[in-house]
């Protein structure tokens, strides 16, 4: 659905610089987070985030291995 959206989006001639800017900032958000058992707040307030942030994040994260992140994130930055 989402690349469906995304798609459509840029066929109406939105731009896509903040759209990549949107995904680039989540898969940071999930680099932070990813393989710390942290308690959400402690881990919040190391990283300078929310703890809601921590938790959508770590919800974020299902289905994603360190290797597919780091694809993601190269991705994102060509």
């Amino acid at each position: 659905d989402a690349l469906i959206t995304l798609r459509h989006a840029l066929a109406s001639g939105a731009d896509p610089v903040p759209m990549v800017a949107a995904i680039a900032s989540k898969l940071r958000t999930m680099a932070r987070v990813a393989g710390s058992r942290e308690p959400s707040g402690a881990l919040a307030a190391r990283i300078g985030m929310k703890d809601w942030q921590v938790d959508r994040a770590r919800r974020d994260l299902a289905g994603w291995t360190e290797s597919s992140l780091g694809i993601a994130i190269q991705a994102a930055a060509r």
